[in-house]
């Protein structure tokens, strides 16, 4: 799940939930890149609600590949839009966006790792909420708890976790 905190021309931000979906390619233990798709809102107490979804590339680096608790930071490129009339109704503008974060993967196993992550997102533009004002774009926060499942070959290194990593 991914939750977005709005900070744009209106007052009283609202922390909303929605889901993501995501695909992450590793050419090595240290750094990825993944692509994702997320469906959620950005809405304030009173003056704003709206339906987003967005398309992001990010790049990731891990701090400790080969332990089982790993720090990482990441950073990338998207797309945001609202969603008006359903929630795949990509009929209004699209604005581009930039996005740093950070946070932590906990490897359950070799295919399974826990992820929590905050990030920053700052839109190119000032008009996703339909008032543009003050020095600054619309820009908001998003906070993940999600799993990524590995496949393909086994990663091993050095410092190898497991069952048989005392042996």
């Amino acid at each position: 799940t991914s939750s977005l905190l709005y900070q744009g021309d209106f007052p009283d931000p609202l922390v909303k939930t929605g889901l993501e979906l995501g695909l992450m390619i590793t050419p090595s233990p240290a750094a990825s890149l993944s692509l994702n798709f997320g469906l959620s809102s950005l809405a304030t107490e009173r003056f704003y609600n709206a339906r987003v979804s967005y398309l992001e590339m990010n790049g990731h680096f891990r701090l400790f590949p080969y332990d089982r608790y790993t720090p990482f930071f990441s950073a990338g490129l998207g797309l945001i839009t609202e969603n008006l009339d359903n929630r795949f109704d990509f009929g209004s503008p699209i604005y581009p966006k930039a996005q740093v974060g950070g946070g932590v993967e906990i490897l359950v196993n070799d295919n399974t790792g826990l992820r929590l992550s905050a990030d920053y997102h700052y839109l190119f533009s000032d008009g996703l909420d339909l008032i543009e004002q003050g020095r600054f774009n619309d820009f908001y926060w998003k906070g993940n708890i999600g799993v990524n499942f590995y496949f393909g070959r086994k990663v091993e290194g050095q410092r190898k976790f497991g069952p048989d990593k005392d042996k």
